[in-house]
């Protein structure tokens, strides 16, 4: 996948879970997951870690969406407020100079969307790509 095509999914993805009701969380965050997966260069996913996608399955399936997302973090940094009107989140991924705070009707989406959009303005700033010996030792540690 082209880098430009892996921003634009991610900006879709980020836009589609302003409209996502609950019962489609758990497809938003299996979409997350692919994209970390498919980085077209693997420093662009600096900081996080994308979930096996057996592990996402068992996750999804005791609804601990919550749980996956944050796995997902790795490295990077975010903090998490809650108020009457739903959930707030600001993620800094690792290397950034800019944070993402979004407001969202559940956590996951929250989470979710700060980091799509941390990843999207990540990938915007950052520059040279990476090796294939990089991208097969990442795709390695999934299995």
């Amino acid at each position: 996948m082209e880098r430009a095509d892996w921003i634009d999914r991610l900006s879709a993805l980020s836009f589609a879970c302003i409209g996502t009701t609950i019962e489609q969380q758990a497809n938003r965050l299996r979409e997350f997951n692919d994209l970390l997966i498919r980085a077209p260069e693997v420093h662009l996913v600096d900081g996080l870690r994308p979930v096996q996608p057996d592990v996402l399955e068992s996750l999804i399936r005791v609804d601990a969406l919550e749980s996956a997302i944050l796995s997902m973090l790795d490295d990077a940094a975010y903090m998490i407020s809650r108020g009457c009107g739903g959930h707030m989140v600001t993620v800094l991924l690792p290397g950034s100079e800019d944070e993402r705070t979004v407001t969202g009707d559940t956590l996951s989406l929250a989470l979710l969307t700060a980091t799509a959009q941390a990843l999207i303005d990540s990938a915007r700033d950052s520059g040279a790509p990476t090796t294939f010996s990089e991208f097969e030792h990442r795709s390695r540690q999934l299995h």
